[in-house]
């Protein structure tokens, strides 16, 4: 499976998921670790990995959000998303 990435922050995230609330399109992205584990047992890692959700502003660049309030109705909306099973980049690059 071909799965979006972006670089953000210095660091290389894989977009896990990208949907709209109130007219904006966020994206929800992990930090990339297949170089992390590459090779290993995953089951036997301790990893430490980012994720974030992340919007385009006019300017074009992405910027990550900070209001906690928001943070967590799109980690609720997140949740949902995956629950439904309609995330497939989680179900076949994660392999959950």
């Amino acid at each position: 499976m071909v799965v979006g990435k972006v670089n953000f922050s210095g660091l290389d995230y894989i977009i896990v998921d990208r949907f709209e609330y109130e007219g904006i399109e966020y994206l929800y992205i992990f930090e990339d670790i297949t170089e992390k584990i590459k090779g290993k047992n995953i089951s036997e890692l301790d990893i430490d990995a980012k994720a974030d959700f992340i919007f385009k502003c006019d300017d074009g660049k992405y910027e990550n959000v900070v209001d906690d309030a928001l943070y967590s109705k799109l980690m609720w909306l997140e949740n949902k998303r995956n629950a439904s099973g309609g995330n497939n980049v989680l179900k076949e690059y994660f392999r959950i």
